[in-house]
């Protein structure tokens, strides 16, 4: 009875592949046809699923369900795992649909069972035949799949014999070949160059959406859903970006996400100071040239490794960045909100900087002998009291090298009593204080807005 159902299954498959093969054939014949009636139904389909996932509940930040985003493949460690193992190759059993879920804000349990990447042994065999030069019909899931298709059940769309998977393999190695010596492209850039329609690229259609696809758990990290093979050809290969398209989103994460915008739109003038991290947050926007503002710190930086403490960060941009080159990191916050929002960007990236949760009283800070302190955005001249404590922090690390910006006018919390002093006034009190001497440098772009370097 099992096998009927199964054979009864496969032909239905069978048919239903073999009129994809002919829809798709006539549409290759005929791109404009493609592009004036396929992608016109597929992109009302798409918005109305979007539309009626995202309908039920308001959020505070957008949700774009067809925004593709870049990020680090290597970034994406597990997948989401569904009821059971066979669960993430089988369409028809997986937890979530690839279109009819576009933009889903989904709560429960079931970002909590995942499997690592790097344990399936699709992985593993592809690191053997890629890496080792095994044979596919050699590697253990080659083997896996044909006892599957002797069993009945087909792995793979398409894929109804082990010769339909063996040129599926065959394919693999063209895809790998093509990554490794032109990068990797996104599907914009495939279909371009394949149509040759310039028009494509303004459409939302499906071919322009396939890419590596990725659900985010309650703590805002990646699981990868669907693209198994082109993201472990990515990681492979050590291929530092590559285009995801977001499909589920936890309800946690959401709300999370949204406190984050909240907050930066009530008390950081709707403007972010550093460029979030992390890939659900590139839009918003910044008060600074991230990369540029980086680049001029480390250019100037005395030493090139060391403990550097960063003062008053919403994201610890500087210290993520930093850890890359070696140095070692720790954030001071001393506002308590916004230590949860630390913590989303520390998580994501698998940072090892540490997090001091205290108010700015010298009495309670660190006592490490940090060679370098980043202050960025911190403090205004109105905020005598605070600015004295920071002095007597700076006293008693007897830190050798320090980077200051101001607040800006325009994001200082209206709850701040004034106690009006100069810039001039103050930066000469932390110089008299604790250092030597300090340069000033013009922000890109910006030449009023300055870096001060204080140095012993």
């Amino acid at each position: 009875m099992r096998n009927s159902k199964i054979e009864e299954k496969n032909r239905k498959k069978s048919i239903q592949d073999k009129v994809g093969e002919w829809v798709n054939s006539f549409f290759e014949k005929h791109p404009f046809l493609r592009v004036n009636i396929y992608h016109r139904f597929q992109k009302y389909r798409f918005k109305f699923y979007a539309w009626r996932n995202l309908k039920s509940e308001k959020y505070y930040s957008e949700i774009c369900p067809f925004k593709i985003v870049w990020v680090d493949p290597a970034k994406i460690k597990y997948h989401t795992y569904g009821r059971d193992y066979m669960d993430i190759f089988l369409h028809e059993t997986r937890l979530f649909n690839n279109w009819k879920d576009v933009g889903l804000i989904k709560g429960g349990d079931w970002d909590l069972k995942k499997i690592r990447i790097s344990d399936l042994e699709f992985y593993k065999s592809l690191e053997k035949h890629f890496l080792e030069g095994v044979r596919w019909e050699e590697t253990s899931f080659f083997k896996t799949v044909v006892k599957n298709l002797n069993q009945g059940v087909a792995l793979f769309d398409g894929c109804l014999t082990t010769e339909d998977y063996l040129k599926k393999c065959k394919l693999l190695d063209l895809l790998y070949k093509d990554m490794k010596d032109n990068g990797y492209r996104s599907q914009k850039e495939i279909y371009r160059k394949k149509y040759d329609l310039n028009y494509l690229s303004g459409r939302l259609n499906r071919e322009l959406l396939d890419e590596v696809t990725v659900n985010i758990d309650r703590n805002g990290d990646l699981l990868l859903f669907d693209g198994r093979h082109r993201l472990a050809m990515a990681q492979i290969l050590g291929i530092s970006e590559i285009p995801v398209r977001i499909l589920v989103r936890h309800e946690r994460w959401q709300r999370k996400k949204d406190a984050l915008y909240r907050y930066i739109d009530k008390q950081m003038g709707g403007r972010a100071y550093n460029e979030l991290l992390h890939p659900d947050l590139k839009d918003v926007p910044t008060h600074y040239d991230t990369v540029s503002r980086f680049e001029l710190i480390r250019n100037n930086m005395s030493v090139d490794k060391g403990m550097v403490l960063e003062i008053g960060s919403l994201d610890g941009y500087f210290s993520q960045r930093l850890e890359e080159e070696g140095f070692k990191c720790s954030v001071l916050v001393y506002e308590s909100r916004k230590i949860k929002f630390l913590k989303l960007f520390k998580r994501y990236n698998r940072d090892d900087f540490q997090i001091f949760d205290q108010t700015l009283d010298k009495d309670t800070m660190p006592r490490e002998g940090f060679d370098i302190v980043i202050a960025l955005n911190t403090f205004h001249p109105s905020e005598k009291k605070a600015i004295d404590c920071f002095i007597e922090l700076l006293k008693d690390l007897e830190v050798k090298e320090m980077f200051f910006q101001w607040k800006r006018d325009d994001v200082i919390s209206l709850q701040v009593t004034h106690t009006h002093s100069s810039e001039r006034e103050i930066l000469d009190e932390i110089l008299k204080s604790c250092f030597v001497n300090y340069d000033a440098f013009d922000m890109p772009k910006k030449p009023n807005e300055k870096v001060y370097r204080f140095y012993r």
